[in-house]
C-alpha cells in the first residue's frame, strides 16, 4: 500500500479480520472506553470487523502522528479517517 497527502502526513494501517477472545479487555485497554462500548452493543458475528476497523482506525492515528502503539490515551484532534475498501477478511483506514 503507498498513500501520499501533498499537505501533510499520512498513517496507514491493514489488519485480517479475527475473532479476538478477549476483545473487551483489549478493546478497553487500548482503544478507550467508547470505542468499548460501541463494540459491546453489536451482535456477536458484527463484532470482529467492527473491532478490526477501529484498530487499524486507532493504528492509523497513532501512524500519523508518529506515536507508537500505548495504552488508550486520547489524540490530537483535527484527523480526518477513511475507512479502506479492501477484500473480505481484511479491515483497513488511512489517515490525514
Amino acid at each position: 500500500m503507498a498513500a501520499f497527502n501533498p499537505v501533510g502526513a499520512v498513517g496507514v494501517d491493514l489488519i485480517e479480520v479475527q475473532d479476538i477472545p478477549d476483545w473487551a479487555r483489549v478493546a478497553h485497554d487500548y482503544l478507550g472506553m467508547a470505542s468499548a462500548c460501541r463494540l459491546a452493543a453489536l451482535a456477536h458475528g458484527e463484532r470482529p470487523l467492527a473491532f478490526a476497523q477501529a484498530w487499524s482506525e486507532r493504528e492509523a492515528q497513532l501512524k500519523l502522528h508518529g506515536l507508537p502503539l500505548a495504552e488508550w490515551t486520547p489524540l490530537p484532534a483535527g484527523c480526518r479517517l477513511f475507512a479502506l475498501a479492501l477484500p473480505a477478511g481484511l479491515a483497513g483506514a488511512l489517515a490525514a
